[in-house]
């Protein structure tokens, strides 16, 4: 998710009678209001012109009340508010499947390798179904587990060969399987406060058991990030700002995101706020082979790259 910022009211007043045409189908028009955002899209595409006025709008700081509970409570405690909501699951539908399209792709190279052509994969935290469209059209049996209502509604469109149910990865019960996927840094999520790097181990536990001897888990894991960060991105009939703050201290990572969606001739405008917990790969690859794999860590899955702090491991069990 990206986000930018601005301070004030942005001004079309420089352009000509032709920019002001060609923009009046592509554009949106964003303003500060008291304490939150009004976003006014009229039909159409983003084009640069646009985007550079969203680059400069700002999100508001959180709630002071957020602001202090996040300094005294235990991070698990936040993790209790939902992700993925509506609007904001579409939006990551839309423009965020690459990494769980290649890590699906990466998987059934490794599958193939093994001379796996059949058989069932468990994703954790499979959120639109991305990745178990892939698995099912080159013929695996998935079954997909994601705390999203949103996010299972999106992947039984998706993949409707597939099975899914809303669920947390703390409650996970895994049937015996080929392989297991976690995509897109679920693991990392603090959407259920019972999640910690002890709970982590025991589900890397019940992993291990649902394989066979030489069966994969395949998972991407963030690790520590310094500073704060803002960016921002849009597609056609959607616009998402992000906002982050890293706690290097906690290893905790903070981020802020408001969505906007078309709907019907309006825009409705969402918040979330998602918070993650950071591991080291050192720490990642302990806990993995604590419970009986062995570990290969990459920076990619095929041809795609990952962000900077985040690293794939192929956990193969022993």
């Amino acid at each position: 998710m990206h986000a930018r910022g601005f301070r004030t009211r942005p001004s079309f007043t420089g352009l000509t009678g032709t920019d002001t045409a060609s923009v009046a189908r592509l554009f949106v028009f964003l303003a500060l209001l008291g304490g939150g955002l009004l976003l006014l899209l009229v039909r159409g595409k983003l084009v640069e012109a646009v985007t550079r006025q969203v680059a400069r709008v700002q999100i508001p700081p959180p709630p002071r009340s957020l602001q202090s509970l996040s300094r005294t409570c235990p991070v698990g405690i936040l993790g209790t508010v939902p992700g993925y909501k509506e609007d904001l699951a579409y939006i990551h539908d839309e423009g965020y499947v690459a990494v769980a399209e290649a890590g699906a792709r990466a998987l059934i190279e490794l599958l193939c390798l093994r001379g796996v052509d059949r058989g069932l994969v468990v994703e954790l935290g499979c959120g639109s179904g991305a990745s178990s469209r892939l698995l099912t059209d080159a013929g695996y049996d998935v079954v997909g587990i994601d705390a999203s209502p949103a996010m299972i509604e999106l992947a039984r469109q998706r993949a409707p060969r597939a099975s899914f149910r809303i669920g947390s990865l703390v409650d996970a019960r895994l049937p015996r399987c080929e392989a297991v996927t976690a995509l897109g840094e679920v693991i990392n999520y603090v959407f259920d406060q019972r999640v910690s790097q002890r709970r982590l181990a025991t589900l890397f536990q019940c992993v291990s058991q649902a394989l066979p001897p030489g069966g994969i888990f395949l998972l991407d894991v963030a690790g520590p990030v310094a500073g704060a960060s803002r960016g921002w991105r849009a597609g056609d009939d959607w616009a998402v700002l992000h906002q982050t703050e890293a706690d290097e201290k906690r290893r905790v990572l903070t981020r802020r995101i408001v969505t906007f969606r078309r709907i019907g001739d309006a825009y409705r405008r969402s918040e979330e706020v998602h918070r993650q917990r950071l591991y080291t790969p050192a720490a990642m690859g302990e806990l993995l082979r604590g419970v009986g794999f062995r570990v290969r860590i990459r920076r990619n899955y095929g041809d795609l790259m990952l962000a900077p702090n985040v690293r794939a491991f192929i956990a193969t069990r022993h």
